[in-house]
Protein backbone atom coordinates (compact mmCIF):
# COMPACT_ATOMS: atom_id res chain seq x y z
CA UNK A 1 0.00 0.00 0.00
CA UNK A 2 2.70 2.25 0.62
CA UNK A 3 3.94 1.86 -2.91
CA UNK A 4 1.29 2.49 -4.23
CA UNK A 5 0.33 5.51 -2.40
CA UNK A 6 3.60 7.15 -3.56
CA UNK A 7 2.94 5.60 -7.14
CA UNK A 8 -0.25 7.60 -7.30
CA UNK A 9 0.96 10.49 -5.96
CA UNK A 10 4.02 10.62 -8.81
CA UNK A 11 1.14 10.10 -11.70
CA UNK A 12 -1.03 12.74 -10.54
CA UNK A 13 1.55 14.60 -10.22
CA UNK A 14 2.67 14.20 -13.59
CA UNK A 15 -0.47 14.24 -14.86
CA UNK A 16 -1.41 17.74 -14.03
CA UNK A 17 2.23 19.01 -14.75
CA UNK A 18 1.67 17.93 -17.97
CA UNK A 19 -1.47 21.14 -18.59
CA UNK A 20 1.55 23.81 -20.12
CA UNK A 21 0.40 27.00 -19.36
CA UNK A 22 2.75 28.55 -22.07
CA UNK A 23 1.38 25.92 -24.89
CA UNK A 24 -2.09 26.04 -24.28
CA UNK A 25 -2.15 29.63 -24.35
CA UNK A 26 -0.63 29.77 -27.60
CA UNK A 27 -2.94 27.06 -29.03
CA UNK A 28 -6.15 28.32 -27.69
CA UNK A 29 -5.57 31.94 -27.83
CA UNK A 30 -2.86 32.90 -30.29
CA UNK A 31 -3.87 30.01 -32.80
CA UNK A 32 -0.07 28.62 -32.58
CA UNK A 33 2.93 26.70 -31.00
CA UNK A 34 4.89 29.11 -28.69
CA UNK A 35 7.67 26.31 -29.55
CA UNK A 36 8.40 27.47 -32.71
CA UNK A 37 9.64 31.33 -31.86
CA UNK A 38 11.76 32.56 -29.84
CA UNK A 39 13.75 30.22 -27.18
CA UNK A 40 11.59 27.28 -28.98
CA UNK A 41 10.55 26.25 -25.03
CA UNK A 42 6.88 26.54 -24.09
CA UNK A 43 7.96 28.53 -20.80
CA UNK A 44 6.86 31.86 -19.29
CA UNK A 45 10.18 33.42 -20.17
CA UNK A 46 9.34 32.31 -23.96
CA UNK A 47 5.92 33.97 -23.72
CA UNK A 48 7.51 36.82 -22.55
CA UNK A 49 9.70 37.14 -25.26
CA UNK A 50 7.30 36.46 -27.81
CA UNK A 51 3.78 37.84 -26.81
CA UNK A 52 4.88 39.82 -24.35
CA UNK A 53 4.28 40.65 -20.18
CA UNK A 54 0.30 40.37 -20.15
CA UNK A 55 0.78 37.04 -21.32
CA UNK A 56 4.05 35.82 -19.66
CA UNK A 57 2.54 36.80 -15.91
CA UNK A 58 -0.72 34.91 -15.89
CA UNK A 59 2.01 31.72 -17.36
CA UNK A 60 4.13 32.07 -14.88
CA UNK A 61 1.48 32.08 -12.38
CA UNK A 62 -0.22 29.11 -13.52
CA UNK A 63 2.89 27.17 -13.73
CA UNK A 64 3.92 28.26 -10.34
CA UNK A 65 0.48 27.94 -8.72
CA UNK A 66 0.44 24.27 -10.56
CA UNK A 67 3.68 23.02 -8.49
CA UNK A 68 2.33 24.43 -5.43
CA UNK A 69 -1.35 22.91 -5.90
CA UNK A 70 0.23 19.51 -6.33
CA UNK A 71 2.80 19.52 -3.49
CA UNK A 72 -0.23 20.90 -1.01
CA UNK A 73 -3.04 18.38 -2.32
CA UNK A 74 -0.04 15.65 -1.31
CA UNK A 75 0.60 16.78 1.94
CA UNK A 76 -3.10 16.86 2.40
CA UNK A 77 -3.35 12.99 1.16
CA UNK A 78 -0.62 11.72 3.03
CA UNK A 79 -0.88 13.86 6.18
CA UNK A 80 2.58 15.97 5.81
CA UNK A 81 4.64 12.74 4.83
CA UNK A 82 7.96 14.60 3.39
CA UNK A 83 8.88 11.65 0.67
CA UNK A 84 5.20 11.56 -1.14
CA UNK A 85 5.62 15.88 -1.45
CA UNK A 86 8.92 15.63 -2.92
CA UNK A 87 7.98 12.32 -5.51
CA UNK A 88 5.04 14.57 -5.90
CA UNK A 89 7.10 18.37 -6.63
CA UNK A 90 9.66 15.71 -8.95
CA UNK A 91 6.56 14.59 -11.13
CA UNK A 92 5.21 17.76 -11.53
CA UNK A 93 8.39 19.36 -12.93
CA UNK A 94 8.95 16.35 -14.92
CA UNK A 95 5.36 16.22 -16.52
CA UNK A 96 5.94 20.64 -17.29
CA UNK A 97 9.39 19.68 -18.88
CA UNK A 98 8.19 16.57 -20.50
CA UNK A 99 4.43 16.44 -21.47
CA UNK A 100 3.46 13.45 -23.09
CA UNK A 101 1.22 15.06 -25.04
CA UNK A 102 3.49 17.38 -26.37
CA UNK A 103 6.20 14.74 -27.46
CA UNK A 104 7.53 15.31 -24.50
CA UNK A 105 8.81 18.99 -25.49
CA UNK A 106 7.71 21.40 -22.71
CA UNK A 107 9.46 23.61 -20.85
CA UNK A 108 12.64 24.13 -18.36
CA UNK A 109 10.18 23.91 -15.09
CA UNK A 110 11.23 26.65 -13.32
CA UNK A 111 8.09 28.26 -12.20
CA UNK A 112 6.65 24.73 -11.51
CA UNK A 113 9.80 24.01 -9.54
CA UNK A 114 9.44 27.47 -7.61
CA UNK A 115 5.47 26.80 -6.84
CA UNK A 116 7.06 23.11 -5.60
CA UNK A 117 9.88 25.10 -3.31
CA UNK A 118 7.46 27.37 -1.82
CA UNK A 119 5.00 24.19 -1.06
CA UNK A 120 7.98 22.58 0.61
CA UNK A 121 9.45 24.55 2.60
CA UNK A 122 7.99 28.66 2.38
CA UNK A 123 10.67 30.15 3.54
CA UNK A 124 13.48 28.80 0.83
CA UNK A 125 11.00 29.16 -1.67
CA UNK A 126 10.48 32.99 -0.95
CA UNK A 127 14.98 32.77 -0.52
CA UNK A 128 15.21 31.42 -4.51
CA UNK A 129 12.18 33.92 -5.67
CA UNK A 130 13.94 37.03 -4.24
CA UNK A 131 17.29 36.28 -5.07
CA UNK A 132 16.11 34.92 -8.51
CA UNK A 133 14.25 38.88 -9.09
CA UNK A 134 17.53 40.43 -7.81
CA UNK A 135 19.84 38.73 -9.96
CA UNK A 136 17.23 39.34 -13.03
CA UNK A 137 17.25 42.95 -12.46
CA UNK A 138 21.38 43.25 -11.86
CA UNK A 139 21.82 41.32 -15.38
CA UNK A 140 18.80 41.17 -17.05
CA UNK A 141 18.73 37.32 -17.47
CA UNK A 142 16.29 35.52 -16.78
CA UNK A 143 17.73 32.34 -17.05
CA UNK A 144 20.84 33.52 -14.53
CA UNK A 145 17.89 34.44 -12.05
CA UNK A 146 16.89 31.02 -12.16
CA UNK A 147 19.98 29.43 -11.63
CA UNK A 148 20.89 31.35 -8.84
CA UNK A 149 17.75 30.83 -7.39
CA UNK A 150 17.83 27.26 -7.00
CA UNK A 151 21.48 27.18 -5.83
CA UNK A 152 19.86 29.86 -2.94
CA UNK A 153 17.19 27.58 -2.07
CA UNK A 154 19.37 24.54 -1.95
CA UNK A 155 21.94 26.20 0.58
CA UNK A 156 18.88 27.81 2.55
CA UNK A 157 17.19 24.26 2.91
CA UNK A 158 20.25 22.53 4.08
CA UNK A 159 20.67 25.85 6.39
CA UNK A 160 16.90 25.89 7.99
CA UNK A 161 15.28 22.48 7.71
CA UNK A 162 18.47 19.93 8.06
CA UNK A 163 15.48 17.47 6.41
CA UNK A 164 17.69 14.91 4.20
CA UNK A 165 14.64 13.81 2.18
CA UNK A 166 13.58 17.87 1.47
CA UNK A 167 17.31 18.93 1.01
CA UNK A 168 17.35 15.78 -1.47
CA UNK A 169 14.15 16.79 -3.15
CA UNK A 170 15.30 20.25 -3.44
CA UNK A 171 18.80 19.84 -5.28
CA UNK A 172 17.08 17.17 -7.60
CA UNK A 173 15.25 20.18 -8.65
CA UNK A 174 18.08 22.35 -8.98
CA UNK A 175 20.10 19.38 -10.68
CA UNK A 176 16.72 19.56 -13.15
CA UNK A 177 17.29 23.46 -13.74
CA UNK A 178 20.91 23.17 -14.71
CA UNK A 179 19.74 20.44 -16.97
CA UNK A 180 17.21 22.49 -18.81
CA UNK A 181 19.34 25.36 -18.44
CA UNK A 182 22.08 24.08 -20.27
CA UNK A 183 22.63 25.85 -23.81
CA UNK A 184 21.79 28.73 -21.43
CA UNK A 185 24.90 28.14 -19.17
CA UNK A 186 26.88 28.17 -22.22
CA UNK A 187 25.63 31.34 -23.55
CA UNK A 188 26.26 32.94 -20.21
CA UNK A 189 29.46 31.81 -20.55
CA UNK A 190 30.26 33.28 -24.16
CA UNK A 191 28.34 36.48 -23.09
CA UNK A 192 25.70 35.55 -25.77
CA UNK A 193 22.71 35.06 -23.75
CA UNK A 194 19.59 36.74 -24.24
CA UNK A 195 18.72 39.79 -22.31
CA UNK A 196 15.29 41.23 -21.28
CA UNK A 197 14.56 43.99 -23.62
CA UNK A 198 16.28 42.53 -26.62
CA UNK A 199 14.95 41.19 -30.03
CA UNK A 200 15.54 38.13 -30.45
CA UNK A 201 14.98 35.83 -34.17
CA UNK A 202 12.12 33.65 -34.53
CA UNK A 203 13.33 30.37 -35.46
Amino acid sequence: MVVLKYIICAAAAYFIGCLNAAYIYSSKIKNDDIRKYGSGNAGSTNVLRVYGIKAALPVFLFDTFKGFAVVFLTGLFTNKEVLAEVIAALFVVCGHNWPFFMSYRGGKGVAASLGACLALEPLCGAIALVTAILVIIAFRMVSLGALVGFVAACISVYLISGDIILFSGILILTALTFYQHRGNIKRIINGSESKIGEKKKEK
